[in-house]
Parts: structure tokens; C-alpha cells; sequence
């Protein structure tokens, strides 16, 4: 009588972050980011921009709009979904008294950990 190997049921390995920081090399992607002009930090020329604001360039001016152009494809036209405009930036005292901030730092991380599980690299 034949013996029918085993099957070992494997886990996925957990990405590290230091894996993938290694992997794709951050400051490399940034340099040509900026060089090529897809975005740059916005008001750069005052001490050195303003953290979290970016200007785009023409090349990232036309993914955007690609990126957007199918998100509205896929929303509002096959999913019926509105389409609304509203203000960028929020003023720190809104968030405070509309929601816990634990919750959206605990969704950040939730969400990151989604992305990493996605991309199994």
C-alpha cells in the first residue's frame, strides 16, 4: 500500500517592515519622485515646504486625474453612487469633538496592515 505524503498546511509569512523598507528603498523612490516632478512639497521654497502638503507636477497631475477619472467610473456611474466636493483640510478642533482620534489612528493601522496582507510580498 502506497503512503499519501502529508500536506502541510503553511501559515503566510508576516511581512516585516523592515523587509519591505529594504525591498523598495524609500528615499530612492522619493529622489525620483521629486526629480521627475510627479509631486514635489508644496511652498518649497519657503523653508523647505510645509510637512504633509505636495504640489503635483504635470506627470502627477495626469495619474491623479487618471486615478480619479476610474474611481468616478466605478462609482458613480455602475454603482450610482454622488459625488460631493468638500474642503481639504479639517481643523484640528473638528476631529476632536466628532471623533475619538484612537479610533482613526486604530483604522490607520488596520488599514496598513490590510495593504501589507494584500500585496503578500
Amino acid at each position: 500500500m502506497e503512503q499519501t505524503p502529508k500536506v502541510e498546511n503553511k501559515k503566510p509569512n508576516k511581512i516585516k517592515v523592515e523587509d519591505l523598507v529594504e525591498k523598495y528603498r524609500r528615499p530612492l523612490l522619493e529622489n525620483v519622485i521629486r526629480r521627475r516632478f510627479f509631486v514635489i512639497p508644496a511652498f518649497e521654497i519657503y523653508n523647505n515646504g510645509v510637512a504633509g502638503l505636495y504640489d503635483y507636477g504635470p506627470t502627477g497631475c495626469a495619474l491623479k486625474n487618471n486615478i480619479e477619472a476610474y474611481w468616478r467610473e466605478h462609482f458613480i456611474l455602475e454603482e450610482n453612487m454622488l459625488e460631493i466636493c468638500g474642503t481639504c483640510l479639517t481643523p484640528e478642533i473638528v476631529l476632536k469633538t466628532s471623533v475619538n482620534i484612537n479610533k482613526l489612528i486604530n483604522n490607520r493601522d488596520m488599514l496598513r496592515d490590510s495593504l501589507i496582507s494584500l500585496l503578500k510580498i
